[in-house]
């Protein structure tokens, strides 16, 4: 009778050691990965972590959630005079048994711009943001039904969004699916709602590249 807790209890702690044995190993699979997708970039690969992005662009609204925040696996370089950072980015909400923890991958391009861009969220527009607008909270609308249903726009300054978000940005947005993109400051952000495999990495730099593609040149400058 005593014999069976006793098996239950080593069958349990093989699992347990199973299951961490395996943690690891996909974890170096993912490093050896994505060191190949740098090398392929023309980039450099650095597995450590944290690397203090929430510090360094703590107006995004991505670095201001929950806590326990991390980055690591960065994937940095230069293209066409905008310094990338590629990463894996968690952070967790909740407590107790409710706590759950979340996984980005995230792409940042510092771009060059005489003065610093005012901040503009892009995102989806979620059932919470329809609500709101009952009452008054309303976001940035645009003459494009679609894209105002698909995506909720908030930024201090209308007219700069406006000018950022013009028709051909519009069309890019809807097509890409859902995505969510910050700038602020000199800064793009980019990132979906998950952790990408290192073979989607390429594509979500390509995004960003065509985001800040689509900007208007005159607002490197300043003019808006």
């Amino acid at each position: 009778m005593e014999a069976a807790p006793v098996f239950l209890f080593l069958l349990f702690g093989v699992f347990v050691v199973g299951i961490i044995i395996l943690g690891f190993y996909l974890a170096a699979k993912r490093r050896k990965e994505l060191a190949a997708v740098a090398n392929r970039l023309g980039f450099r690969f650095y597995p450590g972590g944290s690397f203090d992005f929430e510090d360094q662009y703590r107006f995004f609204e991505l670095f201001g959630r929950g806590d326990s925040r991390r980055s690591c696996n960065l994937i940095a370089g230069r293209d066409n005079e905008i310094d990338v950072k590629l990463f894996d980015y968690k952070y967790c909400t909740g407590s107790g048994k409710n706590r759950t923890t979340h996984n980005r991958s995230v792409c940042i391009l510092e771009v060059p711009v005489s003065c610093g861009f005012p901040y503009v969220i892009i995102r989806p527009e979620g059932f919470f943001d329809k609500f709101a607008s009952l009452v008054g909270f309303n976001d940035i609308d645009f003459e494009s039904v679609e894209f105002s249903k698909k995506y909720y726009v908030k930024s201090k300054d209308r007219r700069f969004a406006y000018d950022v978000i013009h028709p051909r940005m519009m069309v890019f947005l809807l097509d890409v699916g859902t995505v969510y993109i910050e700038m602020g400051d000199s800064a793009v952000l980019v990132h979906h709602d998950r952790r990408l495999s290192p073979r989607y990495w390429p594509g979500l730099l390509n995004l960003g590249m065509r985001f800040v593609e689509l900007i208007p040149e005159r607002l490197f400058a300043g003019e808006y």
